[in-house]
């Protein structure tokens, strides 16, 4: 996981397999990870795999929040971004200042707003610098 190390935070979107690969390589680089999941279960699994901190998105919707809360209010570093449309909003709230939001999936397909499967299809290599949110794009 490029950029990721000691210092860092890494926040991983539910407990596919992305999400889990992405955890395992941040805690071996040595990252704080923290984890996004729907369930008790599943977040006791994501606990015993190396995340430091697990929120429950159905119980805290504002999940972008509460990482900054967790974070001192820095932010992830890095974000492994599956959700697409329907999860950016909240990956925009959570990151740090001039971290990376890694756009990986878009499992949470909304017709309303930015159409990330268009954005991607379109094929552009895109790593626009986000002053206002101080976020790199990175697909």
């Amino acid at each position: 996981m490029q950029g990721a190390g000691p210092g860092d935070t890494v926040l991983v979107q539910g407990s596919g397999g992305v999400s889990l690969f992405a955890l395992q390589l941040a805690r071996a680089a040595g990252a704080r990870v923290i984890a996004t999941t729907s369930s008790e279960k599943k977040a006791v699994r994501l606990r015993e795999l190396g995340a430091s901190d697990v929120i429950n998105y159905v119980d805290t919707p504002d999940w972008g929040a509460e990482v900054r809360k967790l974070t001192d209010d820095q932010g992830a570093d890095v974000i492994v971004e599956v959700g697409g449309a329907g999860t950016m909003a909240q990956s925009v709230a959570a990151i740090a200042y001039r971290g990376t939001i890694s756009l990986v999936g878009h499992l949470a397909y909304e017709e309303k707003g930015l159409n990330l499967l268009d954005f991607t299809y379109s094929g552009p290599p895109c790593a626009p610098s986000a002053a206002a949110a101080g976020a790199t794009w990175r697909t």
